[in-house]
């Protein structure tokens, strides 16, 4: 099974696909990167980019779950560039061969990681050790929480 997790920014969107074991606990990360959004495009089209783009990768791997990690609810400082971004990753999912899908902040990836506090995510944003990923305290924070988005996603039951 294939997962694909998403974390927006106002200049990027970083997207994970993870893929698990039907036999056991073992995630493999098959690709982890960042989408540029061009700064030449009207927002508009910027907003046709990162949704046209995300499509043909969720196609391209066969990600059949997905996972979008939201901004902070109480995030004192909302990016509207973000909040954009965040809305259209989740129409494009809404509309998209994805089987199944959540979109949450920190909390709702806990619940659905099977850790019991925020704070454990957290640590595994800021850098801890998960599930053996090399790498993983290299990465930028924002690369991490796509690829606990993914693992997550893979946690979300069948409609």
């Amino acid at each position: 099974m294939r997962a694909i997790g998403l974390r927006a920014a106002p200049k990027r969107v970083w997207f994970s696909v993870v893929e698990s074991s039907d036999t056991d606990d073992q995630i493999s990360l098959l690709v982890s990167q960042s989408l540029a959004i061009p700064v030449a495009l009207t927002p508009p089209e910027q907003l046709r980019f990162i949704r046209q783009t995300i499509a043909d990768t969720i196609d391209e791997y066969g990600s059949t779950r997905a996972g979008i990690r939201l901004a902070e609810p109480i995030a004192q400082h909302m990016s509207l560039e973000r909040l954009h971004i965040e809305g259209v990753l989740q129409e494009l999912l809404a509309s998209s061969p994805v089987q199944c899908y959540f979109y949450g902040a920190i909390a709702k990836m806990a619940s659905l990681l099977g850790v019991e506090a925020r704070a454990d995510v957290k640590q595994f944003i800021e850098g801890r050790a998960f599930r053996g990923i090399p790498g993983w305290a290299q990465m930028a924070s924002e690369q991490r929480e796509s690829i606990l988005a993914a693992v997550a996603a893979l946690a979300v039951a069948l409609p």
